[in-house]
């Protein structure tokens, strides 16, 4: 398989091949959308004394798109892909090839217990039947005071209200536990976390909102902020911390 950039996240399993203008630009695209993943991580680093060869896990991590990044920003750290699939896996591998890969479900990680630092779980837990078990595992291989950072689809987005049995929520069938905001909330703390920042993203879920120009007006800030502390967004966002 000959050399890879990433595509754009509205079609994350395409790739194109490394060099072209096209490649450069969505990749470039890409990394400006996580740099605020970026900066949490960065910011539980300084919290832990600068240490830099942290444990960092991708639950859900598909073909390794968010820990290609990753790898760029902490080339010190153990990165570590979860999913259920193995052609995506293999995908992942040749991408981020300092990164382990591991074919297992989100809601029996292949880890133990206190053995992680950070876990990302990026629109991966609407796709469980019973998302406690994804947080209860998580709680589980994060070591006290470790990170979660998850996103989910927002029920009670702007989006999900006008657009209802069309909105793109709905239309994946895998999208089994759909829920709003205030929802995940009190979820995450019943299964033991304490939440450092959460709210939601823009808008677009809104079709008219979702078309240049006026799409910069929450495309912007969301590579600022990332969320937002109001619960009409397209998606739920917490980064959380594990309660000893």
């Amino acid at each position: 398989m000959m050399p890879v950039d990433i595509m754009n996240n509205t079609d994350l399993y395409m790739l194109a091949p490394r060099g072209s203008l096209k490649g450069r630009l969505q990749t470039f695209v890409m990394g400006l959308h996580r740099t605020v993943w970026k900066r949490w991580v960065k910011r539980f680093i300084r919290e832990n004394k600068g240490e830099d060869r942290i444990r960092i896990v991708d639950v859900g991590c598909g073909p390794g798109v968010l820990l290609f990044f990753l790898r760029k920003w902490f080339p010190h750290a153990e990165l570590m892909g979860i999913d259920s699939d193995r052609e995506l896996l293999s995908i992942g591998q040749e991408l981020v090839p300092s990164s382990r890969m591991i074919l297992g479900d989100a809601w029996q990680l292949p880890l133990p217990e206190s053995s992680a630092d950070v876990v990302f779980a990026m629109h991966v837990i609407e796709h469980i039947e019973r998302p406690e078990r994804l947080l209860a595992e998580v709680h589980r291989v994060l070591r006290p005071g470790g990170m979660l950072i998850l996103a989910t689809p927002n029920l009670g987005g702007l989006g999900a209200k006008l657009t209802k049995q069309n909105w793109s929520g709905y239309k994946d069938v895998t999208h089994v536990a759909l829920n709003d905001s205030s929802h995940w909330k009190k979820l995450l703390i019943a299964n033991g976390f304490g939440i450092d920042s959460d709210g939601t993203t823009g808008l677009s879920g809104v079709p008219v909102v979702n078309k240049m120009p006026f799409s910069l007006l929450y495309q912007v800030p969301n590579f600022i902020f990332g969320h937002y502390p109001w619960k009409y967004g397209e998606a739920y966002v917490s980064i959380s911390r594990r309660r000893a």
